[in-house]
């Protein structure tokens, strides 16, 4: 009778896991439909310029039958199969000999946001951690400030940490089974790590791995004697699985270390290291409301998870008997996390200056990783220690379940209303003040809703209703903000099919040449036609794709003898490092650089500028600050650096502007010049600035103004297709003179006005 009691026991336990593990696969469908079913692509950046034009290139190359050793098609000569970065070896990347290389890439760069959470989960079960519990932790660990982030949209860090999960399972298993499982469980992940090639993401899973067998052969409570060899299997675990995965990768990490020591990285100085830091006050903004642009990651995961991991430090704190050791193991690392995050900002890190192989990475906000985890792993122990509190203390209440009912309905309100608030702050780099009071007052709200509705779920006498309701409530509170922030940083990007097909202009004119005797020089910003239905010249790596050989190229290592060569130049062999200014000097008639390089060909605008119309007149003297979005009725004052002109440049358009008449006062300029004067300038509806949608199909029929002069345009896919436009007003000074400040109101009564730049 028991024998069947622990039969059904375990039956129905791995019912309930399956269940939650097809929640996971629907809770990813619904974070990115257009990506998964809706035939869009969302790949931009590093993974547009980068990572798909050089694995495009290798996987073509392999199906020929040829070893992607080199490619001429970038930087005047390239290797490809050496550099970790590409990461050819690691099976994510696979995708690309059987599906087409969008494809293949999208796969690789969504693929954690369904393997994290499931990792995670499978870790969180395998220490004890109920169902609900652990789906908890991996939800807000999968979908937290790191991996919901703008730098999750390249796939790199994402890929490379995500294994760390199944190597914290091997470490355990290696406590209780055979060692010989244990270690190809932990090599298999590590390796996986490794492959991924970003020494970032693998070097801080291997450091948090051997801290947490140390932890763990020591505190966790064990028979064998402290230093018996027996008790010391999960540290020989790690090293072993390290040992063999390096080996394993030896063929590109050998190699890229040589890059790295002849690049322009080879010596990171305290300045650089620590770009990305994290001030106390972005630290706070990143958890608690992360609107702010310019950065990586985010720390922020759902309040609810915050406050169970606070309760489960406190509870372990106060009991004396029954502890587990690793909630102190993960709320070290989480403190620690903290004080990484901020960087230059705390006297931690220049220790870790000084420390080899950490003072090789930059950006300390992407520590967020262990933040997010460590926090992910103390909320499924909180959850845990609540759930048991409350149904030992809960009496039956008949009600119960139709309060949760009303309580998750009122949640999925407020939830709507917040994620229609956040799309409206897409493309907003800095939201106003009552933006962001709208936003806190609305997560508040949520957490509040959600927090009752599962207090009251929890009282509920009737297993399967309890676990129901319980159910729908964590996959409500880790779907809003996550979903609603990836949406307004790269979730809309919606490229089609067809734009990774279209041949830019120029380079279909160059394909007329021989390449071996035409070699060209891409001198283009790497964003700057990114978005364009027909581009007129393809960026640096792109131009691969089309087998043309480059002077240019974009890549993190490009040699540091090869960027003093072009003039100095960073990553995108365009600009250069210290000004992120044009080098002219190349193409004077002087300079025999190029042709050097057997280059014949420069792409470039007409105007020989990088980008495709810069937002500076081609005299300008200097840039006034962005001032981001005008609300209705408002006001807003910016300063002007102390240079000499004779004309204001302002980049404007206007949202929810459809039934303003033509000609309608919609803004106010008033410059204050140094000399006294006052100039005093209104925007007018139709002249001056238009609505930003002005040629889209239902708005063309009703728009009550024309369209404006035109600064610049981006097609935005549909349906419908339109060009968004972006518009530009010149106002004299009145002659030569300095610009004390500006200040601009708009006018309107429910229009929005945006102010992209401004230049004197």
């Amino acid at each position: 009778m028991s024998r069947l009691k622990n039969s059904w026991v375990r039956a129905e336990s791995r019912t309930t896991d399956l269940l939650t593990l097809g929640c996971i696969l629907v809770f990813f469908l619904c974070t990115f439909p257009q990506g998964i079913l809706g035939g869009r692509f969302l790949l931009s950046n590093d993974a547009f310029f980068y990572s798909f034009p050089l694995r495009t290139v290798a996987w073509r190359m392999i199906r020929s039958g040829e070893l992607p050793l080199w490619t001429p098609t970038i930087l005047s000569g390239y290797p490809l199969l050496s550099m970790a970065q590409i990461g050819l070896a690691y099976p994510l990347t696979w995708g690309y000999l059987v599906f087409t290389g969008r494809t293949a890439e999208q796969i690789y760069v969504l693929a954690p946001f369904l393997l994290v959470p499931l990792f995670t989960y499978f870790y969180l079960r395998s220490l004890g951690r109920s169902p609900l519990a652990s789906l908890l932790g991996g939800l807000s660990f999968g979908y937290g400030g790191m991996m919901a982030s703008p730098l999750a949209n390249n796939g790199l860090m994402p890929n490379a940490v995500m294994w760390l999960p199944l190597l914290l399972i091997a470490i355990e298993r290696s406590r209780t089974t055979r060692f010989v499982s244990a270690l190809l469980l932990a090599t298999f992940a590590f390796s996986m790590s490794v492959l991924t090639g970003l020494g970032q993401g693998f070097v801080l899973v291997g450091l948090i791995s051997v801290c947490y067998a140390c932890f763990v052969a020591i505190a966790c409570p064990s028979e064998v004697k402290l230093f018996a060899i027996e008790r010391w299997r999960p540290l020989f675990v790690v090293v072993l699985a390290a040992a063999m995965s390096m080996g394993v990768a030896a063929f590109q990490l050998l190699e890229t270390a040589r890059a790295v020591r002849r690049s322009i990285r080879s010596n990171l100085n305290f300045d650089i290291l620590t770009q990305g830091s994290l001030t106390p006050m972005q630290l706070w903004q990143s958890i608690v409301k992360p609107l702010l642009f310019g950065v990586d990651t985010y720390a922020f995961i759902s309040p609810l998870a915050i406050v169970l991991a606070l309760l489960a430090i406190t509870n372990h704190i106060r009991r004396h008997n029954g502890r587990d050791p690793r909630i102190f193991f993960w709320t070290a690392l989480a403190l620690l996390a903290l004080f990484l995050m901020m960087g230059r900002f705390t006297p931690l890190y220049t220790v870790v200056y000084h420390v080899p192989v950490l003072n090789r990475f930059r950006v300390p906000s992407r520590h967020t990783f262990e933040w997010t985890f460590a926090i992910a792993v103390l909320a499924a122990y909180g959850w845990d220690i609540v759930s048991k509190y409350l149904q030992s203390k809960a009496t039956v209440h008949k009600q119960a379940p139709w309060e949760s009912v009303v309580l998750l309905m009122a949640s999925v309100a407020v939830g709507v209303i917040w994620w229609k608030q956040v799309a409206q702050l897409r493309g907003v780099r800095t939201p106003s003040p009552s933006a962001n009071n709208i936003y806190l007052i609305l997560k508040l709200s949520f957490f509040l809703l959600t927090t009752a509705t599962l207090w009251r779920a929890s009282i509920i006498s009737n297993t399967r209703q309890r676990f129901f309701l319980a159910l729908c409530a964590v996959l409500f509170l880790s779907f809003i903000e996550p979903a609603s922030l990836i949406r307004r940083w790269w979730g809309t990007i919606n490229l089609s099919a067809a734009r990774f097909e279209t041949m830019a202009d120029a380079t279909r004119y160059l394909q007329q040449f021989p390449a071996n005797e035409n070699r060209c020089y891409t001198r283009v910003d790497l964003f700057s036609e990114q978005y364009e239905t027909q581009p007129r010249v393809d960026g640096p790596n792109l131009s691969a794709i089309y087998n043309l050989q480059n002077v240019a190229g974009y890549e993190p290592l490009i040699l540091d003898r090869y960027s003093r060569a072009l003039g100095n130049v960073g990553v995108d062999s365009v600009r250069q490092i210290a000004q992120y200014a044009v080098d002219d000097s190349l193409l004077d008639s002087r300079s025999h650089v190029l042709d050097i390089l057997n280059t014949r060909h420069v792409a470039t605008y007409s105007n020989l500028a990088a980008s495709l119309e810069p937002i500076t007149l081609s005299n300008a003297a200097a840039s006034l600050q962005s001032l981001g979005e005008l609300e209705p009725m408002t006001t807003k004052n910016f300063g002007a650096p102390s240079v000499e002109a004779d004309t204001l440049l302002l980049i404007t358009s206007l949202a929810n502007s459809v039934d303003i008449p033509q000609g309608t006062n919609v803004g106010r300029l008033r410059i204050s010049l140094a000399d006294g004067r006052v100039v005093d300038y209104i925007l007018r509806a139709g002249i001056d600035t238009s609505e930003w949608a002005h040629e889209r199909a239902d708005v063309k029929s009703e728009v009550q103004h024309s369209l404006a002069t035109v600064f610049d345009g981006t097609a935005v896919s549909g349906p419908p297709a339109f060009t968004a436009y972006r518009f530009k007003t010149l106002v004299p000074l009145g002659g030569l003179t300095r610009v004390s400040s500006v200040k601009i109101e708009n006018l309107t009564k429910r229009a929005r006005l945006a102010l992209y730049g401004a230049t004197i």
